[in-house]
This record gives structure tokens, sequence and C-alpha cells, in this order.
């Protein structure tokens, strides 16, 4: 069942500009900005472990989900990711709120849907480390096999 059996980045993103260390200096976080002030010079994220400017990646614009013709910029924003199996308040989170990529926050996403997990189900994010590989400046690749086996294991054990 792996839907992702490249073992890089998607093609479309390997011709993308890298970001230079003067293009890093200069990013303030896009619309993650409090976010990216808050985690700090040597965050990384915890899931694939990419350091905020290997999270730099040359992005296409968007304006309201839109995408803006002929526009691109630097963009690496950052997230809180919590369980949403606790937001009812019917049981305790599995995992304390932490932030991490957006990347790996939509990895999350995808991988639950495509593996039609319950919608409050959550990866925590060590969960996320075992089945996400992160690229400098580039995207990151989900291994869905392991994503399922892991999803089997906290479903079966009631572990959520």
């Amino acid at each position: 069942m792996n839907l992702f059996p490249h073992a890089g980045p998607l093609r479309k993103h390997l011709g993308l500009p890298v970001a230079a260390q003067a293009d890093f200096e200069q990013y303030r976080g896009g619309h993650t900005n409090k976010k990216w002030v808050q985690v700090g010079p040597e965050w990384c994220c915890p899931s694939c472990r990419r350091t905020k400017f290997q999270q730099l990646t040359w992005t296409v614009r968007r304006i309201d989900g839109r995408v803006i013709p002929n526009s691109h910029g630097w963009l690496a924003p950052i997230v809180e990711h919590h369980d949403h199996g606790a937001d009812e308040g019917q049981r305790s989170p599995r995992f304390a709120p932490t932030f991490i990529c957006f990347d790996c926050n939509i990895a999350e996403g995808r991988a639950k849907k495509m593996l039609k997990l319950p919608k409050d189900f959550s990866f925590s994010p060590v969960e996320l480390s075992m089945f996400i590989v992160g690229y400098p400046h580039r995207r990151i690749t989900e291994d869905l096999e392991s994503a399922q086996a892991i999803a089997e294991s906290i479903l079966r054990f009631r572990l959520w």
C-alpha cells in the first residue's frame, strides 16, 4: 500500500530555488510570524527534524486560498499541533500541544484521509517522525505503510 514509493522529494520540487542564508535572515515568518519568533532561532520541527532554515521553501503565493499567477516567495509556516480527540473534553489528550512545521501538519491530514482514520484521530509529533522524512528546502514524504501500522497499534490498544 505504499502510495508514496519515491525515496525523496517530488520531482516538481527538485527544480525550485534553494534558500540562501540571506533569504533566511530576511524571512520573518510569513503569516505565522508570532510563532516563528516564539519558537526561537534554534528550533527544528520535532516530526521531520528540519531546522527553520531547512523548512524555508520557494512557494507559489496565495490569497484566500487562490493562487496568484507568477507570484512566488519563501515560506516556512509553523503551526500548533494538538490531539483533536481531546477537543470535546471526552478524553485526555495523548500528547501536549506542540509546534510543528506546516508540511508535517499537512502530511498528517493527508495520511489520515488516505488511511480513512477517524476525524478526531491525531498522530503525535513523535509518531509523525516515524513515517515522515523531511528534505531541506523541499517538502516531505510520508510512508503510509508505517503510518497505518502506527495508527492500527494506537487504535487496537485503545491508546486513543
